[in-house]
């Protein structure tokens, strides 16, 4: 298995374990979980989840992290938290160097609700630039930090949230 699946593996186990925990915790069964989301998710689609028989997808996890209250960022940073420096997505490490060529035009074309506020970045960067430099940025760890924080993110949450769109270059 090479270091990506690894680390998925890892980061869907971190994300179940996180979201029953909080579910348990709230006193909620899996049950009053399916019925407080605001998209129909099945209680066995629940239990696949938090038991590790499917990865969850995106889309799945802000149903239920809204379904439970709960920040989809501190989902993302606590399941990071969990799996330990020694587990990095792709190569990346927030500790270290960083140098990432975020994909401006693609970022423009999802639809992904939740990536509405990285949109509205990447239409500001592209309608200031021109050419090819328009369709796509460079960030490096301080411009991770500083964007996270003005979307007040997670830099973890954001980094995950831009992985789709990037391209890593660097150590």
């Amino acid at each position: 298995m090479d270091q990506a699946s690894r680390y998925a593996e890892a980061f869907n186990t971190a994300v179940a374990s996180v979201l029953c925990e909080t579910r348990k915790r709230k006193g909620l069964s899996r049950h009053d979980l399916s019925l407080r989301s605001a998209v129909p998710l099945p209680v066995t689609s629940i239990a696949s989840y938090e038991l590790g028989h499917r990865a969850i997808k995106l889309e799945a996890l802000v149903v239920l992290c809204r379904a439970l209250g709960e920040p989809l960022a501190h989902v993302v940073a606590e399941a990071e938290r969990r799996i330990g420096p020694d587990t990095k997505p792709l190569g990346w490490e927030l500790s270290g160097e960083l140098d990432l060529r975020i994909d401006l035009t693609a970022l423009l074309r999802s639809t992904r609700v939740e990536l509405a506020p990285l949109r509205r970045w990447a239409a500001v960067r592209t309608s200031a630039r021109e050419g090819r430099e328009a369709s796509q940025v460079r960030l490096g760890r301080a411009g991770l930090m500083a964007l996270a924080e003005l979307l007040e993110m997670e830099p973890v949450a954001c980094l995950v949230a831009l992985a789709p769109f990037a391209e890593h270059r660097g150590s």
